[in-house]
């Protein structure tokens, strides 16, 4: 028996988001998975985004015995992911900040249509928190959406 559903979502929100036509030519990555050089806009599974972010979670879930049922359990729990787009060159513009957020839009469009991410079991996620980050360096600018994404499911 599963003791969690964790691995199972991040393994479908990668898949998910991958599929999206919306989403083509859009990298999509796993936490643990390397950065390809010279890619320029990324969504993170079980990632914020934040390479100096290392306290948080990436992911959280509760998990709860309804009734006195020994095997019948349910679990709430969240994913953080991020989609960024870098420019390239230090210059910040509205189109960059524009294009972070259609990528936040097709993936929670992908969400919408598939919100039990394929998935066999009762399942449903969605998005439930984002953020807007901004970096400049010279490296160049980058926008940066950290989303959290919920679920619900039965184990």
């Amino acid at each position: 028996m599963a003791t969690s559903r964790v691995l199972e979502v991040i393994d479908g929100l990668a898949t998910v988001f991958d599929a999206a036509a919306a989403l083509d030519g859009v990298t999509i990555l796993k936490a643990w998975e390397i950065l390809p050089e010279g890619e320029l806009e990324h969504v993170f599974v079980a990632w914020d985004g934040d390479p100096g972010n290392v306290e948080e979670a990436s992911a959280e879930s509760v998990i709860e015995w309804p009734g006195l049922s020994p095997t019948s359990r349910t679990e709430d729990g969240t994913v953080e992911c991020a989609a960024t787009v870098w420019t390239g060159d230090q210059t910040a513009t509205d189109a960059t900040l524009t294009r972070v957020y259609a990528i936040l839009g097709a993936c929670e469009d992908a969400l919408r249509a598939n919100p039990s991410l394929s998935s066999s079991i009762a399942l449903q996620a969605k998005i439930t928190n984002t953020a807007l980050r901004v970096e400049q360096s010279t490296q160049g600018f980058r926008a940066t959406v950290p989303f959290t994404v919920s679920f619900m499911s039965s184990i």
